[in-house]
C-alpha cells in the first residue's frame, strides 16, 4: 500500500470529534469537492487510500504512539519513562490525553471508512470486482478500529454514516452490538478479498487478514466471557467461540500464504516489510506517512543515542525473564548495545539500562528513522492463537502452534502440559514473542490476569477497560462513563 503513488486531493469529508469539526486533507494538486468526486475507479481508490491513512501518519499518532502505549504499558512488558506514570500505576482518569487521542483518532478513521462503504457502491464507472474489493477493504479497516474501541472502552457509539454533521449526538451503543458489527464486517470481507497482492498493492488487507482478525475477535470474546471479572460490561456473558477461533486460525495456517521468518529479527527490517510472516501491518513512508515510533521507544538522546526519547521501555522484571537460550528474541526485541557520544559502550542487559526496543529502528539505529511499519498481526501470533484456542476448547493439538514459535526462537518444545500450565505458558510466550506490538494488555484482559501480572499495583476490576474521555462526555451528554471512573 505504501508503494502506491496515488491521487492527492482534498476530500471535503467533515470529520467530527463529537462536537468539534475539522477537515482531513492530503496535500492537494487540485481542488475536488466531495459532491463531484465519486465518479470512477480512480476516485474510489483515492477514497480508500484516505481510509488507510486513518491508521496514523505524521500528524496522527493512533498507531504511531497511542495504541502501543495503552496496549503495552498496563501489561508487564513495558513501562513509561517516568516512575510517576499514572498509566503504569493504574491511576487512570478520564482526562488522560492518550485515551482521548485514541477515541477521537479512531472515530476520525471510522468516518473515512464509512465514506468508502457508503459512496463507492454508487459509482457506475468502475469494474464490479474492484468495487467489491475496495468496499471489503474498507469494512476490514472499520472492523479494526471498532475492535480497538470495544476492547479499550467496551460500550461505545456505533457510527456507520459518512456525514456525521447530519446526525444527532449518538447514544452509547452496547458492546454486544459493537462486536456484531465487527464480526459482520469481517465476515462480509473475508471471501471477497484476495489471498495476497503483488507489486504496488502490497500492504493492502487480504482475506488472510480478515480471517486472522475474526480469529482474534472470537478468541477475545471467549476469554473475556470465561476469565474477565466483568464479562457483562463487554457484552459477552456466556460466549464460547473458541472452536470458531480455532477454525479461523487453521484457515489462515492451511492457506499456505504465510510462514515464519527463519530469524526473528527479520520481522523488523525494512527490507522484509510485507514479507511472508506479516499478516497485517500499518504502512509508513517518509514524509506525511511516517511515524515517530523509534523516536518514542528508542534510547533517549540524553544518553548519547540516536535521537530517541525512551518514552516507553521494558522493566527489568520482564527483560530478566528471557532465558539465555532465547537470545534470538532478546536481540530482536531490544537494542542490546550502543556506544554513546562520549565513546562509552553500553550493553543490555547487564549495566542497569532499561530495555529499549529495536523493533522500530529499522536496520540500523539512525536518528530520524520514522518509517518502520507497525505489525498488527504476524503469523507467529496466529500460531499462538491456534494453541490458545485449542487449549481452551479441548480440540486439536494445543502444543503445535506454540512449539513452532519456540522452534524458530531456538527453544526446546513444550511437552505434557495440562490446560492450566499451557495457559500460563502461552501468556509468557506471547510476551516474549510479541512485546511492543500492542498485545500484552489485551492478553491479560482476555485471560483475567491483569492484577496477577502487576503485583504491588492497585489493579481493580475497572481497569479491564479505560475511562471514556472527559472531553467526549462534555460534548455528548448521551455517553455514559464506565463503572468506577
Amino acid at each position: 500500500m505504501k508503494k502506491i503513488i496515488l491521487y492527492t486531493l482534498i476530500l471535503f469529508l467533515t470529520v467530527s470529534n463529537w462536537g468539534c469539526k475539522e477537515f482531513l486533507e492530503e496535500e492537494p494538486f487540485s481542488f475536488i469537492a466531495e459532491s463531484n468526486f465519486y465518479q470512477n475507479e480512480a476516485d474510489a481508490q483515492a477514497a480508500l487510500t484516505a481510509a488507510y491513512t486513518g491508521f496514523g501518519r505524521a500528524s496522527n499518532t493512533l498507531y504511531a504512539r497511542d495504541i502501543l502505549t495503552l496496549a503495552e504499558v498496563p501489561g508487564f512488558t513495558a513501562q513509561e519513562l517516568s516512575v510517576e506514570s499514572t498509566l503504569d500505576n493504574f491511576e487512570w482518569v478520564p482526562s488522560m490525553g492518550t485515551i482521548g487521542s485514541v477515541w477521537s483518532s479512531s472515530y476520525t478513521a471510522i468516518l473515512l471508512t464509512n465514506t468508502v462503504i457508503e459512496k463507492v457502491p454508487l459509482i457506475v464507472d468502475i469494474t464490479p470486482s474492484i468495487q467489491d474489493r475496495i468496499v471489503a477493504e474498507a469494512r476490514v479497516l472499520r472492523a479494526i478500529h471498532y475492535f480497538n474501541l470495544v476492547r479499550f472502552f467496551a460500550n461505545v457509539p456505533i457510527v456507520t454514516a459518512s456525514e456525521p454533521e447530519t446526525l444527532e449526538p449518538s447514544n452509547m451503543s452496547t458492546a454486544a452490538d459493537v462486536w456484531q458489527l465487527i464480526i459482520s464486517d469481517l465476515q462480509a470481507a473475508e471471501n471477497v478479498l484476495p489471498a495476497s497482492y503483488g507489486g504496488n498493492d502490497l500492504g493492502r488487507v487480504t482475506s488472510g487478514a480478515a480471517k486472522a482478525l475474526l480469529a482474534k475477535v472470537y478468541l477475545q470474546r471467549s476469554g473475556l466471557a470465561k476469565y474477565s471479572p466483568v464479562p457483562e460490561l463487554f457484552g459477552v456473558s456466556g460466549v464460547d467461540e473458541y472452536d470458531l477461533a480455532l477454525a479461523k486460525c487453521n484457515e489462515v495456517i492451511n492457506s499456505g500464504v504465510y510462514e515464519l521468518f527463519a530469524d526473528y529479527v527479520d520481522n523488523f527490517l525494512h527490507e522484509n516489510e510485507n514479507g511472508k510472516e506479516i499478516v497485517l501491518s500499518v504502512q509508513y513512508e517518509s514524509g506525511a506517512q511516517e511515524n515517530g515510533l523509534f523516536e518514542y521507544t528508542g534510547i533517549a538522546s540524553a544518553k548519547g543515542a540516536a535521537g530517541g526519547f525512551g518514552s516507553i521501555n521494558s522493566p527489568m522484571a520482564f527483560t530478566n525473564t528471557f532465558t539465555e537460550a532465547d537470545s534470538m528474541r532478546l536481540k530482536g526485541t531490544y537494542i542490546t548495545s550502543y556506544i554513546d557520544n562520549n565513546d562509552v559502550p553500553h550493553v543490555f542487559p547487564g549495566d542497569g539500562e532499561r530495555g529499549h526496543t529495536r523493533k522500530y529502528k529499522g536496520d540500523v539505529m539512525t536518528a530520524g528513522d520514522f518509517t518502520s511499519d507497525f505489525n498488527i498481526i504476524r503469523y507467529a501470533d496466529i500460531l499462538l492463537m491456534q494453541s490458545e484456542a485449542a487449549n481452551e476448547s479441548g480440540s486439536g493439538d494445543a502444543l503445535l502452534g506454540i512449539n513452532m514459535v519456540r522452534a524458530r526462537a531456538g527453544l526446546a518444545p513444550l511437552v505434557d502440559m495440562d490446560q492450566t500450565a499451557l495457559r500460563e505458558a502461552l501468556i509468557n510466550e506471547r510476551a516474549w514473542e510479541l512485546s511492543f506490538e500492542a498485545h500484552n494488555y489485551f492478553d491479560l484482559q482476555r485471560t483475567g490476569k491483569l492484577a496477577e501480572k502487576n503485583p504491588g499495583k492497585l489493579v481493580e476490576n475497572k481497569h479491564y477497560v479505560y475511562p471514556i474521555p472527559l472531553n467526549e462526555l462534555d460534548l455528548n451528554p448521551n455517553l455514559v462513563q464506565n463503572p468506577g471512573y
